[in-house]
C-alpha cells in the first residue's frame, strides 16, 4: 500500500460514524462533529472525509451482491485465487450471456 500522510482521516470518520444508515455523512453531520469535538478540519479534509463516506456505502452496497469480488482483488500484491479465478470467469460469463 502506498503511503499516506492523512491517515487521522480515517480515524475521524470511524469516530462521526462512517455513514448515517443507508446515508453518506452530510455536511452538517461533519459540521456539528467539528464543533462538538473541537477539531477544526481544513476544507480539503471535510471533502475527503465526505469522499469516504460515499465510497463506504458504494462498496458496502456492492458488497450485497454474493458474487462480488472484494475491493482489493484487482490489487498488484493479491495472487489470484482459484475461487478469484471462477468468480470472475463467471461474471464475464454472465456477461456475454446478457448482451
Amino acid at each position: 500500500m502506498p503511503e499516506c500522510d492523512a491517515l487521522h482521516i480515517v480515524s475521524y470518520l470511524i469516530e462521526m460514524g462512517v455513514s448515517q444508515g443507508e446515508h453518506p455523512l452530510t455536511w452538517q453531520e461533519i459540521e456539528s462533529w467539528q464543533r462538538q469535538s473541537g477539531v477544526e478540519l481544513q476544507p480539503w479534509e471535510i471533502r475527503f472525509v465526505k469522499r469516504l463516506s460515499e465510497a463506504y456505502l458504494s462498496e458496502s452496497h456492492a458488497a450485497r451482491d454474493p458474487d462480488a469480488e472484494a475491493p482489493w482483488s484487482d490489487a498488484p500484491y493479491v495472487v489470484p485465487t482459484p475461487n478469484m479465478v471462477a468468480m470472475r470467469m463467471k461474471a464475464m460469463m454472465r456477461g456475454l450471456a446478457s448482451t
